[in-house]
């Protein structure tokens, strides 16, 4: 049979990958956002860039996601989020003004 894991109907709890609130969050907040108008099929794609990049950490319970979030929030985490988010915006502008 399948995993207990891949079988949604034993509880209602989710799995909720944490750096999508993050990126969204830095995304929203971003001094390149603030510039340019953006539509928000272009923000997609720039979250959807920094995802590709960027480590996935999966969360059920509120206490799961406090701790990931910690380990996100440090340094390199920091200076990853901000690289990827430059190139994102970076290939946006490309694409919109070739």
């Amino acid at each position: 049979g399948q995993s207990p894991h891949h079988d949604r109907s034993a509880d209602n709890r989710c799995l909720r990958n944490i750096m999508e609130e993050l990126i969204y969050s830095k995304i929203v907040s971003s001094a390149q956002i603030k510039e340019h108008s953006y539509t928000p099929d272009c923000l997609s794609e720039v979250a959807c860039y920094m995802l590709n990049h960027l480590p996935c950490h999966y969360a059920v319970t509120t206490k799961g996601e406090l701790f990931a979030k910690m380990i996100l929030l440090k340094k390199q985490y920091t200076i990853d989020s901000t690289t990827y988010l430059t190139q994102g915006f970076n290939k946006i502008n490309q694409c919109q003004n070739p």
